[in-house]
């Protein structure tokens, strides 16, 4: 009965990490003239991961949202093989691309990822299988044949007309109003959210907030504009920080609705007010390198971005004056016909 039990256990333990189970490997790892191979998890080693970027996030080396974000990716991980495979977790063995390709399609669907958000968290799931292979722990690597390659996203920003519409804009929700604020502070300051969620009175000095990015530690220097110094007043209270800072995705999702009353079409975010700072910089005349140095840029690459964003402004807007022009544009295309018409005096 013993040997029976023993052998039970063994065929599940096989079970579990090998797709194939002979009745001849059984019997060599009972009898001793076969192992079982060590065993590696995937969420094992993608907790052993995420350790090593919470290190590194407190010894500065990355920041803290980047090690955070793995835990986001974590979580979709279980819930996929939850989903998919009726398990918590899976031996890399098993990972392959099939797996790889349904990780992707949950993603995208039951996921509710957008698709460069999808390929973040493919490519940190990738680094456990690359440092698998790189170990041996598998013989061969699941992302040979997956790209993952970002799409590039379409900038979105607000009008000064937009932006009016939600200075003016009042909610009969105190929350959704307060919201529209802090709204309203990041695009008159350019602050991330990241930056804005740990602003402190102590980073404000005669009228500056001076202090390092949470994301890069690049320096910003930003001079206050009347509206934000209002709001300052407006929220001041008792605690070293100046707004009581719900998470992004709470904030977002109440930007919805503010949206949706201003009459504005695009969506709003945290990061739609930081871009419409710096177009609303550019539309004023502020060089470059100041709006480089206010939003914390170290390159300026990354600030002429903003710069190309108001060509296609000009773009879009010309559309409208071909409206307004149609009438002339009919009598032009009315004449030119009739000339044709004409007979030639040749």
């Amino acid at each position: 009965m013993s040997i029976h039990l023993d052998l039970e256990n063994l065929y599940y333990k096989l079970a579990a990490r090998e797709d194939i189970i002979t009745v001849t490997r059984i019997r060599d790892i009972f009898l001793g003239k076969d192992g079982l191979e060590e065993e590696y998890l995937l969420m094992d080693l993608f907790d052993k991961l995420i350790g090593q970027k919470q290190s590194l996030a407190k010894n500065n080396a990355i920041a803290m949202p980047s090690a955070d974000s793995y835990l986001c990716t974590r979580k979709k991980i279980v819930d996929f093989l939850k989903s998919s495979y009726h398990t918590k977790d899976i031996n890399l063995k098993k990972i392959n691309h099939d797996f790889v390709s349904g990780f992707e399609v949950y993603l995208l669907s039951e996921g509710n990822c957008s698709h460069n958000t999808m390929v973040r968290h493919m490519r940190r799931l990738k680094q456990v299988t690359t440092n698998a292979y790189r170990n041996r722990y598998i013989d061969r690597d699941p992302f040979t044949e997956t790209v993952l390659s970002v799409k590039k996203p379409q900038t979105k920003v607000l009008t000064e007309k937009e932006l009016q519409r939600i200075i003016t804009q009042e909610f009969e929700n105190p929350v959704l109003n307060k919201v529209r604020d802090m709204f309203l502070f990041c695009s008159f300051t350019g602050l991330s959210y990241a930056d804005f969620k740990r602003l402190k009175y102590s980073d404000i000095t005669d009228d500056i907030i001076i202090t390092d990015r949470t994301k890069t530690k690049n320096p910003c220097f930003i001079p206050l504009l009347p509206i934000p110094l209002a709001l300052i007043e407006k929220y001041r209270n008792k605690t070293e920080y100046i707004f009581p800072v719900p998470t992004n995705k709470q904030l977002n999702d109440r930007l919805k609705p503010i949206g949706k009353a201003c009459g504005i079409r695009k969506t709003l975010t945290m990061h739609v007010a930081r871009r419409t700072f710096a177009t609303l910089m550019i539309t004023k005349g502020m060089p470059i390198e100041s709006i480089a140095k206010m939003l914390g840029h170290s390159d300026l690459k990354t600030t002429q971005i903003y710069a190309r964003i108001l060509d296609q402004k000009i773009l879009d807007e010309i559309d409208l004056v071909k409206d307004k022009l149609k009438g002339l544009t009919e009598d032009y295309i009315k004449s030119n016909a009739t000339s044709k018409d004409k007979p030639s005096k040749e």
